[in-house]
């Protein structure tokens, strides 16, 4: 497997992979919440604006993550000196390979290179595959932050970077 940061033709394949993961997995429904399905599908934005990770398994894209921090439009939850990860998706035949695992330590190297202190990202309660990985990285829950959108709770963690990363 290989991570590589995404270019401005990558964008089919991302909107793809997040088409696969949110909207296809339940976890994005365009009636409900039209603007979030619209804003997760917008890779050409995305790319442009922040830092998209896409990993590759034999040509093959599998992954991806966007990497963004405050001031962006892009960021939700990120505060001066916080990465925040978002739309982090696996397609379903390549779950259960590190994947996910491999996209969130390459967001933490880029937070470290660029001197950040945290990476925070926020969560569904039932996407519960998600929360373990999160958990097992070492983020802890910052229940202070939680926020709602279209009637959606959503939770959050941070992981302080100054801290050993998890074996």
């Amino acid at each position: 497997m290989q991570i590589r940061t995404a270019t401005p033709h990558d964008a089919p394949v991302v909107r793809s992979i997040i088409h696969e993961v949110y909207v296809g997995g339940g976890w994005a429904d365009p009636q409900r919440s039209p603007s979030y399905v619209a804003e997760l599908l917008d890779a050409e934005a995305r790319i442009a604006g922040a830092t998209v990770l896409v990993a590759e398994d034999d040509g093959r894209a599998i992954g991806t993550a966007t990497a963004t921090q405050a001031p962006s439009h892009l960021a939700n939850i990120a505060r001066p000196g916080e990465l925040e990860v978002r739309m982090l998706g696996v397609v379903a035949s390549a779950r259960g390979k590190g994947v996910a695992r491999a996209l969130m330590g390459w967001c933490e190297k880029l937070a470290v290179e660029r001197g950040m202190q945290a990476v925070v990202l926020t969560t569904e309660p039932n996407m519960t595959q998600a929360r373990r990985l999160y958990e097992g990285l070492g983020y802890l829950r910052t229940p202070q932050r939680d926020w709602t959108i279209n009637g959606v709770g959503l939770i959050t963690y941070r992981r302080d970077l100054s801290k050993a990363w998890p074996e």
